[in-house]
């Protein structure tokens, strides 16, 4: 074992002169590393493509917080690993866990085994010009007891639930992540266009899907036939907005999507609601799911027919992949960075933002309109860079009232102009015994389709039954 420190023995005797004094005979290397950069990758980029390519094994592990690594520097590392498939794997530690260890394990060829653990990162700064400490071992000297609790240490890591393996997917996410954090919503990087021809296959394969199973083989059910013949179900990368009158039901309804995805499709799904407790969404749940009346849980009037049924509905949806965070209005960057790692952490099909009109963007704050904006903007940009459906719930003024028919229009949408731009599919709830309870039409409510980038607008007849937060097909109620 020897102590090693920059300042004292000098810039000649650091982490990057180790590496390419022990890379030459090394067999098998891992390397752990909190911050990760295009300058450290570019440093010893050629010992890691000089090693796997006689044969040795690689394995990476890096820091997943958004301000740790460097796109470029995944990427490349991606692309090295596609180019030497089965020699090279990378893996992140996603939040809510946090890696800042920095141990570098190679196993040499005449079996011996060699390590450097200390403050350094792979970074321009980690490998050299920084003044870091480190410990070295040499498992010739200092036994294999040592070195073989590292490795443990290592694999443990791997194996966490919030450690992934880096593939294209999780590089955008991550990529989305780190310009949410540093900059905002624009990209800062822009890919080449691809040729039409390398498309139309993935685009056709996409066509055959909807063809052999109907619109769900486009996206995410919304629990509505009707809907998903209008909508061609919840598509991923759009952003859909239902918006009513307060108490009209559009929570309720989010909620149904919500089930549809998570309970019935199996689709992971999740919700962030700004105006509910936990408790109050897996009560609203067991509503729908139960048919036990919300009422009747919430004073404590459940029947023994009523525990009955909630017992064998908690057991049936208990593993199903439905995630709930509920809290005060969030900062817009704070709900993107959290949307961010749960998409990444669960590999959400669908997530509820309710209400959208809740949400703070600080930079805009002093102007309703643009902050709005801003919100709807980014929330479109996350469902695109996640290729994801994202659902948000938004308020109505009240115009509609004062109309005979009182149904609604997009106008009547608070800040209608700014969310309506945003949004690919805008769902107005009209239920006419809101407002007479008398109605003809009472249990009934419209779901008008006021706008729709995927194909028609129109109006779709459910049933309402919000004594069980839930609404129904007519024809299924």
């Amino acid at each position: 074992m020897r102590v090693v420190d920059y300042r004292l023995d000098g810039r000649d005797d650091h982490l990057l002169a180790w590496l390419r004094r022990e890379l030459p005979s090394a067999v098998s290397v891992r390397l752990r590393t909190g911050f990760f950069t295009t300058a450290g990758l570019s440093s010893v980029e050629p010992d890691l493509e000089e090693l796997v390519e006689r044969g040795a094994r690689l394995e990476v592990l890096i820091g997943g917080s958004p301000l740790q690594y460097e796109v470029p520097a995944l990427r490349a590392l991606l692309a090295l690993s596609e180019d030497y498939p089965g020699r090279i794997e990378v893996f992140v530690v996603m939040a809510p866990d946090f890696q800042n260890a920095k141990t570098y394990l190679l196993g040499h060829a005449d079996g011996h085994s060699s390590a450097w653990v200390g403050s350094a990162n792979l970074t321009m700064g980690g490998l050299g010009s920084n003044f870091e400490n480190a410990v070295t071992f040499d498992s010739r000297e200092d036994g294999d007891d040592l070195i073989g609790r590292l490795h443990e240490a290592h694999l443990t890591v791997v194996g966490s639930p919030t450690v992934r393996r880096l593939d294209e997917r999780l590089l955008r996410q991550m990529q989305f992540g780190a310009q949410a954090a540093r900059f905002g919503l624009g990209r800062t990087e822009v890919q080449v266009p691809e040729v039409l021809e390398e498309l139309l296959q993935s685009t056709v394969d996409k066509l055959d899907k909807v063809a052999s199973h109907g619109p769900i083989g486009a996206g995410v059910t919304t629990g509505f036939e009707d809907l998903d013949a209008t909508l061609g179900c919840l598509i991923p990368g759009s952003l859909t907005v239902i918006a009513s009158r307060p108490g009209a039901g559009r929570t309720t309804l989010a909620l149904d999507m919500l089930g549809a995805a998570a309970l019935k499709q199996k689709v992971p799904a999740a919700i962030f609601t700004f105006k509910m407790l936990k408790d109050e969404v897996v009560h609203r749940i067991l509503s729908a799911e139960a048919r036990i009346r919300l009422a009747d849980m919430r004073a404590g009037r459940m029947t023994d027919n009523d525990w009955i049924r909630m017992a064998k509905k908690m057991t049936e949806i208990a593993e199903d992949p439905l995630f709930i965070e509920a809290g005060p209005a969030p900062d817009l960057d704070a709900l993107s960075s959290a949307l961010i790692k749960c998409v990444g952490e669960h590999r959400l099909g669908l997530v509820v933002v309710d209400p959208l009109n809740a949400i703070v963007a600080r930079s805009f704050a002093d102007n309703r309109e643009r902050e709005v904006a801003e919100i709807a903007r980014r929330l479109k940009a996350l469902a695109m860079e996640l290729e994801i459906p994202i659902v948000a719930c938004a308020d109505l003024g009240r115009q509609a009232e004062q109309r005979v028919d009182r149904r609604p229009l997009i106008g009547d949408l608070r800040d209608a102009d700014t969310i309506a731009q945003a949004t690919d599919v805008l769902l107005l709830l009209h239920r006419p015994d809101y407002y007479e309870r008398d109605d003809p039409r009472a249990g009934e409510a419209d779901l008008i389709v006021a706008k729709n980038r995927y194909g028609p607008t129109s109006t779709v007849t459910v049933a309402h039954q919000l004594h069980y937060s839930r609404f129904a097909t007519l024809a299924n109620p």
